[in-house]
C-alpha cells in the first residue's frame, strides 16, 4: 500500500497523534508499503523534525511529486 496523508488542515498535533501516525507508518512497513505526508504546516513540520519522524517519513508540499517519489527510495531488506 501506499498512503499520502494531507496534513494542510492540521495547526496541531499533540502525542496520541503523532502515536497514531507512527503506528499507520509501522503497519505500512510490516506490510511493504509506504507513508509520506503532504503539505504539513510550519509548526506540524518542526514538530516532526523535532521528534525525527521526518527521517522516517517523508513530506511533500507537492501532491504529484509525492506520489512520483513511492518507490525511488531503495528499501532495507532485513533478514532475521
Amino acid at each position: 500500500s501506499k498512503v499520502i496523508i494531507d496534513l494542510s488542515r492540521v495547526t496541531r498535533i499533540d502525542s496520541a497523534g503523532l502515536g497514531q501516525l507512527m503506528s499507520c507508518y509501522s503497519h505500512l512497513v510490516r506490510n511493504r508499503g509506504e507513508l509520506k505526508v503532504l503539505n504539513p504546516v510550519p509548526e506540524v513540520r518542526k514538530l516532526l523534525e523535532m521528534t525525527g519522524i521526518s527521517m522516517l517519513i517523508q513530506s511533500f508540499s507537492d501532491e504529484q511529486e509525492a506520489v512520483r517519489s513511492f518507490g525511488s527510495r531503495p528499501r532495507l531488506n532485513v533478514t532475521p
